[in-house]
C-alpha cells in the first residue's frame, strides 16, 4: 500500500517484490479459529521473511508489530531491523555474528510464544527477547480497584477490553515495513532498495534446529555459499589501532590503554591527556573486535553477546554526538549543530530505548537516558555517570563497607522524568552555559555555583521535580519494587582519565 507494486527478476529466475520508500505490505490471513487466542489474534507463530537492502537503515526499520500501521502521532513497539544489522525488539539488537547485511538476501525468522520472542538471521539465533504480560496503567488499576470495592463491574458497560500483548498478529491486517511518522520525515530513505522474495507465516513455533531445516528447504545453494564466504578478516584482531589512525601509535602508548590498565600510575603524565570522543572510538573498536566471529567474545553466552552488541551500538551513537560536541566546544558557531543532533537523537529514541549523551567539559560525563516502555514511553530515567573525584564525592552515594577503601555509586540515577522536560532545548541551553562556567571562578567566590553544582543542584532537581536526595530515594524504592538490581559501587579514577572511565562505567551500568 502507498505505491505501485513492481517485480524484479533475480539471477536464479525467481521474482522479488520491490517495496518503494513510504509504502508497506499488507497481509490478510485465512487463519483457523482454533489457532487464535481469545482476542482473535495469533499468539504463537513462526514468520519467515527473505529481504534485501542496498544499505542498512540509518534508523531502526520496523518489520512488524502485529497489526495495522499505528494512527498518526502514536508509537508502537515493533520487531525491528536496527542500523547495525541486528534484528530484535525492545532495544535488544541481538548478536553481531547473526546480524543482517546489505546487498544480499537475509533470511529472517521470528518465532513467538508466551513470554519469549526469538529472532534468527540466516539460521543463526540473533536476539532472545523476554516478553512481560501487559500491565494496567495507574488510572486503570485505580478504577478497577474502585469497581471491586463498589461491588463489581458495571454490566451495562459491556465486557472490559483485554490488554494487548506485544507482537501478537492480527490475521485481518498485518502490516510489514510500516514506518512511523517521525521516521518517515527524516532525510534520505529509511529502507533503500528494499526487496522481498519470500514470506511465510505458520502457527507452529519452530525450534532452532527446525529453523535451519526449514531455511535449507527454501534457500538456494548459491545463497548458502555466499553466507559461508562472507566472513571478513578483522583489522582489530591484531594489537593495533590501524582503523583509527593513518599511522597508529603502539597500543601501550595510547591514553585509553593507560586508563584501562595503569590508571593509578599515569597521573600528571601525557597518558591521561585525551578526550571523550577518542575513548568512545577505542572502546567501539575493541568491542567490534571482541564480538567478531573469531573474537574472544564467542566464548560468552548468547545473552552476554547480545547485550554487548546492543551496548556497542549505543556507544557508536554516542561517539557521533561526542564528535559534534568536540567541534561545538571549539566555538565557531557549532553549538547549534550539537543541539540539533541531540534533538534528533531524542526524536529517534524508541520506547524502551537507551541514549548515551556525552559531555566533555572539565569533568567528563555521560548521561544515560532510558526511555520507558509503552504505555509509559513519555517518561524516562536519567543516570549521570561520573567516575572522577570531582563531584562524585559530594553528590554520589558512598560505600565504606570495605575500609579503608571507600567506593562510590559512580552512576547516579533518577527516574520518572518526563521525557519532554529532558528533551526541551531550554534545558540544554542552561546545561551548556551552566556546566561550562569556569570552576576557578566559582572556587574564588565570584560565582554562586560551580559547573557541577549547576548540574546536581539545579538541573537534575528540575528534571525530577523534587530535591536531588528525595528523587534518588524515590527511584531506589521504585527500582526495588520492580526487582531491579541496585547500582554497584565502584572505585573512582585515581588519575585525570575520566574521559575513559565514564565510558567504561557506563558499560557496566
Amino acid at each position: 500500500l502507498g505505491a505501485e507494486a513492481a517485480l524484479e527478476e533475480q539471477e536464479d529466475g525467481s521474482q522479488a517484490l520491490l517495496v518503494p520508500e513510504g509504502s508497506f505490505l499488507k497481509l490478510q490471513l485465512q487463519a483457523s479459529p482454533w489457532v487464535l487466542a481469545e482476542d482473535g489474534r495469533l499468539h504463537e507463530y513462526s514468520l519467515v521473511l527473505a529481504m534485501r537492502l542496498e544499505a542498512l537503515p540509518p534508523a531502526p526499520l520496523p518489520l512488524f508489530h502485529g497489526g495495522a500501521p499505528p494512527p498518526q502521532g502514536e508509537r508502537v513497539e515493533s520487531v525491528q531491523l536496527f542500523k547495525n544489522g541486528g534484528v530484535g525488539a525492545l532495544s535488544d539488537m541481538g548478536t553481531q555474528e547473526a546480524a543482517a547485511h546489505a546487498e544480499r538476501w537475509n533470511w529472517i525468522v521470528v518465532t513467538r510464544k508466551p513470554g519469549e520472542l526469538l529472532t534468527y538471521v540466516d539460521g543463526r539465533l540473533c536476539a532472545s527477547v523476554k516478553l512481560e504480560a501487559p500491565k494496567k496503567d495507574k488510572e486503570e488499576a485505580k478504577k478497577a480497584e474502585e469497581e471491586a470495592q463498589g461491588g463489581g463491574e458495571d454490566k451495562a458497560a459491556g465486557p472490559k477490553p483485554q490488554l494487548q500483548e506485544k507482537f501478537v498478529i492480527d490475521p485481518q491486517f498485518l502490516a510489514l515495513f510500516a514506518v512511523e511518522d517521525a521516521a518517515a520525515g527524516r532525510e534520505g530513505p529509511l529502507a533503500p532498495g528494499l526487496c522481498v522474495k519470500y514470506l511465510r507465516l505458520t502457527s507452529k513455533v519452530w525450534t532452532e534446529e527446525e529453523v535451519r531445516e526449514e531455511l535449507h528447504k527454501v534457500r538456494s545453494a548459491d545463497e548458502e555459499e555466499e553466507v559461508r564466504s562472507a566472513a571478513k578478516t578483522s583489522a582489530a584482531e591484531q594489537l593495533s589501532l590501524q582503523p583509527l589512525y593513518a599511522r597508529p601509535p603502539p597500543v601501550w602508548l595510547h591514553p585509553a590503554f593507560g586508563a584501562e590498565f595503569c590508571d593509578p600510575f599515569i597521573a600528571q603524565s601525557p597518558l591521561e591527556e585525551s578526550s571523550l570522543h577518542v575513548s568512545l572510538e577505542v572502546l567501539a573498536l575493541a568491542l567490534d573486535a571482541m564480538l567478531h566471529e573469531s573474537g574472544p567474545g564467542q566464548q560468552l553466552s548468547h545473552a552476554a553477546r547480545s547485550a554487548l552488541n546492543t551496548a556497542a551500538a549505543q556507544l557508536k551513537d554516542a561517539r557521533k554526538l561526542a564528535h559534534k560536541l568536540a567541534h561545538a566546544r571549539k566555538g565557531g558557531g557549532q553549538e547549534r549543530s550539537f543541539f540539533s543532533a541531540v534533538a534528533k537523537a531524542f526524536d529517534e529514541l524508541q520506547p524502551s530505548g537507551v541514549l548515551l549523551l556525552p559531555w566533555d567539559g572539565e569533568v567528563p560525563l555521560l548521561l544515560v537516558v532510558r526511555r520507558g516502555a509503552l504505555p509509559d514511553a513519555d517518561r524516562c530515567s536519567v543516570a549521570v555517570v561520573n567516575p572522577s573525584r570531582a563531584g562524585t564525592t559530594s553528590y554520589h552515594v558512598a560505600d565504606g563497607r570495605a575500609p579503608p577503601k571507600v567506593k562510590y555509586g559512580t552512576a547516579l540515577e533518577i527516574g520518572d522524568v518526563p521525557l519532554s522536560r529532558l528533551a526541551d532545548e531550554a534545558w540544554w541551553v542552561v546545561f551548556w552555559f551552566g556546566v561550562t562556567v569556569p570552576a576557578a571562578e566559582a572556587a574564588a567566590g565570584r560565582l554562586k555555583r560551580g559547573p557541577l553544582a549547576v548540574l546536581y543542584e539545579v538541573l537534575l532537581p528540575y528534571l525530577a521535580g523534587d530535591s536531588l536526595d528525595r528523587a534518588i530515594a524515590k527511584w531506589e524504592a521504585t527500582a526495588r519494587r520492580r526487582g531491579l538490581a541496585p547500582l554497584p559501587a565502584r572505585t573512582l579514577r585515581r588519575s585525570d582519565s575520566g574521559h575513559y572511565g565514564c565510558c567504561r562505567h557506563a558499560l557496566r551500568y
